[in-house]
């Protein structure tokens, strides 16, 4: 019963999406370039449960003592009833990414990274809830020559849990206590009455 009641849980927390596989949103190789404007960016397509990933490729240009970035700007929708729970990146030369609202002009994060990371914490932001986000990544590699960087966002987007999931773990939680007691009870010799 008890391991039943752990397999039970722990199906529960981790939900059919976490387990799936990825799947690609957008792939500038496949898809096309992103958008290099922040007042057209690109739609991605709808994301579903588990991992959703976007292949892209920035560009940095030197113009006399200074360079030109090709920065790429993408709209994130995020569906109803989900959330995202981590935002992770990789890159092979360094990037700048930013993270607002949908018309680029309030920021909720942004950093300079030089090795892959997890965005949302390291941002000190919650998971993020359904709507639409404004996402920028800009190549910060500057270099005497044209400079390429590849990246990889890593979205993990799930459902958010009904009010009967929560009332199933509790009542699971309940289950293992009375067991536990009843056990602890029966092998000290103790009789309720």
């Amino acid at each position: 019963m008890k391991n039943m009641m752990i397999g039970l849980l722990v199906l529960s927390l981790c939900g059919d999406g976490v387990l799936g596989q990825g799947n690609i949103l957008w792939n500038e190789a496949v898809n096309g370039p992103l958008s290099n404007s922040y007042q057209i960016p690109t739609p991605l397509p709808s994301m579903v449960s588990g991992s959703n990933i976007v292949l892209g490729t920035t560009e940095s240009v030197p113009v006399g003592g200074n360079w030109l970035a090709y920065d790429d700007f993408i709209l994130l929708t995020i569906p109803d009833d989900t959330y995202v729970s981590r935002f992770h990146v990789s890159f092979d030369h360094p990037i700048a990414i930013w993270l607002g609202n949908a018309t680029f002009d309030e920021q909720f994060g942004y950093s300079v990274n030089h090795t892959a990371s997890e965005l949302l914490s390291e941002w000190g932001l919650s998971p993020l809830a359904a709507g639409q986000y404004g996402v920028y990544v800009k190549n910060y590699d500057f270099q005497p020559d044209t400079s390429f960087a590849n990246y990889t966002l890593h979205f993990v987007l799930e459902p958010v849990p009904e009010p009967s999931t929560y009332a199933l773990l509790l009542l699971g939680g309940v289950s293992v206590a009375c067991v536990r007691r009843f056990r602890s009870d029966r092998g000290r010799g103790t009789r309720h009455e």
